[in-house]
């Protein structure tokens, strides 16, 4: 069914006749760039207070976020002052035709949506409510900061760790080694025996003498680590 660009020009509070009696409807009425009208019918409710109300997520409701912006929660129980706001605006329409006990045939409109919808973090595409999405989404950005903090102190220490001990020199490379309170010494992956470990090897023990042996060929690697 072709869709029809039209403008509300008016709106307002009327009574329709069904099978079960007399409905309490809002009415908007739009016109297309010939003149020709079309009519649509919201269901409504009289309260108690003789009030025109309809539901948060009623038709009503959805087409007033979508095409005014807002969402005024707390008036929709007073819907007969809000239905004003449609006046002026752009719609997109399909009608049929269909015949009223008053004025005889006219065009009643069966979908309508805005020209420019307005969508926002409050309401689905289609206008429907979405319960506390901004209760949901500050919770949960709330929760994810606490971890990326809590990740980010781990890490920091980590790498504060690692920084601490990639700047210390091998012991024994620099300053004074006293070999008889250091058994062993580690450079690389080799061990260096002590004096008393080298004159088992044929060379001179020098307790005096802090230079490793001359000849590091002759230490075989091993895989401990000094604890």
């Amino acid at each position: 069914m072709k869709k029809i660009l039209c403008q509300c020009v008016n709106s307002k509070v009327g009574d329709i006749k069904i099978s079960a009696g007399i409905r309490t409807v809002l009415i908007l009425e739009l016109a297309d760039k010939n003149g020709e009208m079309f009519i649509k019918f919201f269901n409504a409710d009289r309260t108690p207070k003789g009030n025109i109300a309809v539901g948060r997520n009623s038709d009503l409701a959805k087409l007033y976020r979508l095409a005014v912006g807002e969402n005024p929660a707390a008036r929709f129980s007073r819907a007969d002052k809000l239905i004003s706001h449609f006046q002026g605006l752009w719609f997109e329409i399909q009608s049929e035709s269909a015949i009223g006990k008053r004025d005889g045939e006219y065009q009643r409109v069966t979908s309508i949506a805005p020209k420019n919808p307005v969508i926002a973090d409050g309401w689905t595409i289609t206008g429907h409510l979405i319960k506390n999405v901004r209760t949901k989404a500050d919770k949960n950005q709330a929760i994810f900061g606490q971890r990326l903090g809590k990740n980010q102190a781990i890490f920091g220490q980590f790498l504060g760790n690692c920084n601490s001990t990639s700047v210390r020199e091998p012991i024994g490379l620099k300053g004074n080694l006293d070999p008889m309170q250091h058994s062993t010494y580690h450079i690389g992956t080799f061990y260096i025996p002590t004096s008393k470990d080298i004159s088992l090897l044929g060379v001179e023990k020098n307790p005096r003498s802090t230079s490793p042996p001359s000849d590091l060929a002759s230490i075989e690697p091993t895989n401990h680590q000094i604890h």
